[in-house]
C-alpha cells in the first residue's frame, strides 16, 4: 500500500476518487466497491472477434491488400494492438498497457455495466469509467513497484502482473537494473478506451463518399489503402473539429489549408467539404510520395511533417535502408513520441480493417445508408457567377446543401469561383464542371483559374 500511496500525488485524479483509493483495502468509489482492489462490474473484456479471424486478416489470408502495405515483423504487436482496439473493444472497455511495448497489457476492463445502470449522462459516465480505470492503473504501478524491490509476489494478482511482463520482456538479473526496469514500467503505463462503434460508425459514413474516393484513387493513381487516414484521423466524420483546429475528415490544419484549398477564417472553410478536401489531401499525399519514395514515410509525414523524415534520411546516409522502421531504431528525435510512432501501426491496422470490413462489422441494415445513392456521381464544379449559398441551396436539393458545408456564413456573398460539390448536373452557362484532369493538374486553390467567369449572370 505505501508504493500506492507514493504515485497517488503525482496523479491527476479528483479528491473524492483520491479519498476513496486511500480508504484502506477496499476502495469505495462512484458507488462501486472495488473488493481486493477490482470491482465485480470491472470483469475482463471480451473480444468480439476469435483469434482465428484476427489472424486471418493480419496475415491477409485473402490478399486483399496491396504488397505495399504488408504489416513488417517490427510492427507487427503494435498493429495486432491497435486492430483489437478498432475492431474488438467498444468504447464501454478500457486496455491497460504499456505505452512503449504493447505487447505488455496488463487488463482489459468492461464498464458495460455502467450504460446498463443509466448513469446520469454520457460525460459523467466516462467521468466514472476514467476514475475507474485510473483506480486500476494506481493499482498496477504498485505491484510493478513491489517487484521492484521483492521479486517474489506477495499475492496471486501481484503474481499475474509479473507473469505478463515476464512473458514479453526479459527481467534483469541485477538488483538495480531490475529496480529500474520495474520503475520504469510503472511510470510507462497508459489507457486506451476501445473504439470499435467509432470505426463501425465511419464505414457507414464513408458509404456515400467511397465511389468517388475510388474514382480518383485512380485519377491520382493512388493506392486506395490511403482510404484509412480519415478513419484514423477522424472516423471519417467530415465535421470533425480537433482542440488544435484540424478539421475536416482529413484533419487539415489551418496553416495549411490556405496553400491548399479556399479557406477564410469563419467564413469559408473548404476542409469540411468532404469530396473537395479528399482531392486536397490527394494532392498532399501524391506530392509527398514523390519525394519521399516510400509509403511509410509518407503515410507518417501526414501526420508530423516530412521535415523531420528528410533529416533523418540524411543522419541515416547510405547506411541503412531508408525506411520507417530504421528510422525509429536509428535515429532519435523529438517527434518520435507515442502518437507519432504509433501512427504507421494504427494506419496499416485499419487498413487491414477496412479491407475485411465485410466480415468485422456486417451491415444488417443497408437501406439506411445511402448506399444507393452513392452511385450518383460526385462532381466538382467552379461558379462562373457570384454566390451566396442561402439563395443557392434554396433552389436545389437538401442533398447539394449536406454536401457542401464549407460555407459558414450563408448570407455571405461569394465572388467569381466558389466551389461546389454536386451530383445535380448544374447548368453550364453558370457552372463549370472540371474535368478529371483539371481536378488532378491544380490544387484545389488554383480550380477557378480552370475557368472564365459568365459573361451574364443571373
Amino acid at each position: 500500500m505505501i508504493y500506492l500511496i507514493s504515485l497517488l500525488f503525482h496523479m491527476n485524479i479528483s479528491a473524492q476518487a483520491l479519498d476513496a483509493i486511500l480508504d484502506g483495502d477496499t476502495i469505495i468509489m462512484q458507488d462501486l466497491i472495488f473488493e481486493n482492489e477490482i470491482a465485480p462490474e470491472l470483469t475482463e473484456a471480451k473480444s468480439a472477434l476469435s483469434r482465428k479471424v484476427v489472424d486471418g486478416v493480419l496475415r491477409d489470408e485473402k490478399d486483399l491488400v496491396h504488397a505495399d502495405f504488408e504489416i513488417p515483423d517490427y510492427f507487427r504487436p503494435n498493429v495486432t494492438f491497435w486492430f483489437s482496439v478498432y475492431t474488438q473493444y467498444s468504447s464501454h472497455q478500457v486496455l491497460i498497457h504499456d505505452k512503449n511495448n504493447l505487447d505488455i497489457v496488463y487488463e482489459a476492463l468492461d464498464f458495460s455495466d455502467l450504460e446498463q445502470k443509466k448513469v446520469v449522462d454520457e460525460f459523467t459516465r466516462y467521468k466514472r469509467q476514467d476514475e475507474l480505470a485510473m483506480a486500476r492503473v494506481l493499482d498496477i504501478k504498485a505491484r510493478l513497484m513491489e517487484l521492484s524491490h521483492n521479486i517474489s509476489p506477495s499475492d496471486e494478482k501481484t503474481k499475474k502482473v509479473l507473469n505478463i511482463v515476464s512473458a514479453s520482456s526479459k527481467i534483469p538479473d541485477d538488483e538495480d537494473d531490475r529496480i529500474k526496469f520495474f520503475t520504469e514500467l510503472s511510470l510507462n503505463i497508459r489507457t486506451q478506451t476501445g473504439q470499435r462503434e467509432m470505426i463501425h460508425q465511419g464505414v457507414k459514413n464513408s458509404f456515400a463518399f467511397t465511389p468517388f474516393m475510388k474514382e480518383h484513387f485512380k485519377n491520382f493513381e493512388l493506392p486506395t489503402e490511403l482510404m484509412a487516414i480519415p478513419f484514423l484521423e477522424s472516423s471519417f466524420n467530415n465535421m470533425a473539429k480537433s482542440r488544435v483546429n484540424a478539421a475536416g475528415a482529413w484533419q487539415i490544419m489551418p496553416n495549411i489549408a490556405t496553400n491548399l484549398m479556399p479557406y477564410e477564417s469563419g467564413v469559408l472553410d473548404t476542409r469540411y467539404n468532404m469530396p473537395i478536401s479528399t482531392l486536397a489531401a490527394f494532392h498532399l499525399l501524391k506530392e509527398d510520395f514523390q519525394r519521399l519514395k516510400r509509403w511509410d514515410l509518407t503515410v507518417t509525414a501526414y501526420n508530423s511533417g516530412a521535415k523531420h523524415l528528410f533529416e533523418a534520411k540524411k543522419q541515416l546516409g547510405d547506411k541503412y535502408e531508408h525506411s520507417l522502421e530504421n528510422i525509429f531504431i536509428h535515429y532519435e528525435a523529438e517527434h518520435h513520441g507515442f502518437a507519432s510512432k504509433n501512427f504507421y501501426s494504427e494506419f496499416l491496422a485499419l487498413v487491414h480493417v477496412l479491407a475485411y470490413k465485410e466480415s468485422i462489422f456486417p451491415i444488417k441494415d443497408e437501406k439506411n445508408y445511402p448506399l444507393s445513392k452513392a452511385a450518383n456521381k460526385i462532381n466538382i464544379y467552379v461558379c462562373k457567377c457570384p454566390l451566396t449559398a442561402s439563395k443557392f441551396f434554396k433552389i436545389h436539393s437538401k442533398e447539394i446543401k449536406n454536401l457542401n458545408p464549407q460555407f459558414l456564413q450563408l448570407n455571405k456573398r461569394h465572388d467569381f469561383g466558389a466551389l461546389i460539390a454536386s451530383k445535380e448536373v448544374l447548368p453550364k452557362e453558370y457552372y463549370h464542371q472540371l474535368t478529371h484532369e483539371q481536378l488532378r493538374r491544380k490544387w484545389p486553390i488554383n480550380w477557378k483559374n480552370q475557368t472564365k467567369k459568365a459573361i451574364k449572370c443571373p
